[in-house]
C-alpha cells in the first residue's frame, strides 16, 4: 500500500469517526450538559460587560443540527433605573462547529422571538442606548453570521424633538432578518 492510499483511507476513517460523533453524541450532548448550573455566573459577566441589570429566566442546551443555547424570559434594564428597557420572550444562539474547533466564537445566528424595546432620547439628545453602542474593546472577537427578529415591537420616545413635547412611534409586528453582522462592515437584510 502507498502512502497516498493509506493517507486516503485514514482521511476516509477519520470522515466516518466524525459523522458517527456528531450524529450520536451530539444529541446526548445536552442530556450530559446543564448550562442552567452556570446561569448566575452568565448573569454576572452580562452585567459586568454591559452595566444594567439583566435576568434572565431559563437556559439550555440543545442540539439541532448543531450546539444551540436558548433562554427564555430575557430582561434588560436601563442603565440607571429599574426601568425596562428591553425584553424578549425567548433568545437562541446557534454556534457555529468549525470555529470552535480553531477557539474561535462564531455565531451562526441569533433569532429574537417576542423582543420589546424602548429607545428614547432626552432633551439633551442623549439616547438611551449610547453606552451599548459606544466601541469597546473585547478580549473575545464575536463574529455574528445573522440575526432574525420575530413579532418583535420598538417603541421610540423623542424629547429633543424640535416640534416640542414628547414624540411617541411605535412599531408592531416586526420580522426582520440581519445577515453577516460584523462591527464595521456592511451587512445586508
Amino acid at each position: 500500500m502507498t502512502f497516498k492510499q493509506w493517507y486516503l483511507k485514514l482521511a476516509g476513517l477519520l470522515l466516518i469517526f466524525g459523522t458517527i460523533i456528531f450524529l450520536v453524541i451530539g444529541p446526548l450532548l445536552p442530556r450530559l450538559v446543564d448550562i442552567s448550573t452556570y446561569q448566575q455566573q452568565i448573569v454576572d459577566l452580562l452585567e459586568g460587560s454591559l452595566k444594567r441589570k439583566i435576568s434572565l429566566g431559563s437556559i439550555r442546551f440543545v442540539w439541532r443540527l448543531g450546539p444551540q443555547f436558548v433562554v427564555n424570559e430575557l430582561h434588560l434594564r436601563e442603565r440607571d433605573s429599574n426601568d425596562e428597557f428591553l425584553s424578549a420572550q425567548k433568545v437562541t444562539f446557534r454556534l457555529g462547529l468549525l470555529p470552535l474547533i480553531k477557539r474561535q466564537v462564531a455565531l451562526r445566528s441569533i433569532v429574537v422571538d417576542g423582543l420589546q424595546a424602548r429607545v428614547t432620547r432626552d432633551a439633551a439628545g442623549a439616547l438611551n442606548i449610547d453606552d451599548l453602542l459606544a466601541s469597546k474593546t473585547s478580549a473575545i472577537d464575536l463574529q455574528v453570521r445573522g440575526i432574525k427578529l420575530r413579532q418583535a415591537q420598538v417603541v421610540w420616545q423623542d424629547q429633543a424633538s424640535p416640534r416640542g413635547g414628547v414624540q411617541r412611534i411605535q412599531l408592531t409586528a416586526i420580522d426582520l432578518k440581519l445577515d453577516h453582522v460584523n462591527r464595521g462592515e456592511k451587512g445586508s437584510y
